[in-house]
C-alpha cells in the first residue's frame, strides 16, 4: 500500500509535466494499425466455406442422375421377383391341384349325408377365400407374403379332405377292429 502512496504522490506533483508531454507521430502510427481489423485470416475461412458449399451443391447435381438409373434397376429386380412368384405360384397350384382333384374323387363314390354338407360348405368357403387372394396376388401384390397364404389354403383344403377320408376309412373297418383301434363311434 505504501508503494501504491507513493506512485499517486508523485503523479499528483508532476502532472503538469505529463500533460503538455504528447507521444511521436511513430507510436501513434503503430497503435492505429493495431487498431484495425485483421481481415486477412476471417477472407480466408468465408472463402474456403463458399468452395466448400459450391463443392457440395456441384456433387449433389451430379449425383442425382445416378441416383435415377439406380432406382429403374430396383424396378427390374421387383418385376424380376414378381415373374419367379408367378411361375412358381403357377407350379404349386398345378400341384396341389392335382392332389385335391384325387382326393375328391376317392369321396365321390361315398353316400352324400350330413357330413358331406358340411365338408361341400367348408370347402366352398376355402375356394372363395382362394379366389379373392388369388386376383389380388395376380392382379396386384405378386409378393411371398400372399403366396404363402395361398398355399397355406391349398393345404388346409387337402387336410379337410383328407380328415374326412380319415373318417371314412374308421367307418369301413370292421367292428373288431375298430375296437382294437380305439375308433369307436
Amino acid at each position: 500500500m505504501q508503494g501504491k502512496d507513493n506512485l499517486e504522490n508523485f503523479i499528483r506533483n508532476n502532472r503538469a509535466e505529463f500533460d503538455d508531454k504528447s507521444p511521436s507521430d511513430n507510436v501513434w502510427n503503430a497503435i492505429e494499425r493495431d487498431l484495425e481489423p485483421k481481415t486477412t485470416n476471417q477472407l480466408w475461412y468465408w472463402k474456403a466455406a463458399v468452395f466448400l458449399l459450391v463443392g457440395a451443391v456441384t456433387f449433389l447435381l451430379i449425383d442425382r442422375p445416378n441416383q435415377d438409373q439406380v432406382s429403374p434397376n430396383i424396378d427390374e429386380q421387383q418385376a424380376l421377383l414378381e415373374t419367379a412368384n408367378l411361375e412358381k405360384f403357377e407350379e404349386l397350384e398345378t400341384f396341389y391341384s392335382s392332389i385335391i382333384s384325387n382326393k375328391i374323387s376317392k369321396l365321390e363314390g361315398v353316400e352324400e349325408d350330413a357330413q358331406f354338407d358340411y365338408l361341400e360348405a367348408e370347402i366352398k368357403n376355402l375356394d372363395v377365400l382362394y379366389s379373392d387372394l388369388k386376383n389380388v396376388f395376380l392382379e396386384s401384390q405378386q409378393s411371398e407374403e400372399v403366396l404363402d397364404r395361398l398355399i397355406h389354403i391349398l393345404r388346409q383344403k387337402i387336410h379337410l379332405i383328407n380328415s374326412e377320408l380319415d373318417i371314412l376309412e374308421s367307418d369301413r373297418l370292421p367292428e373288431e377292429m375298430r375296437k382294437e383301434v380305439g375308433l369307436s363311434m
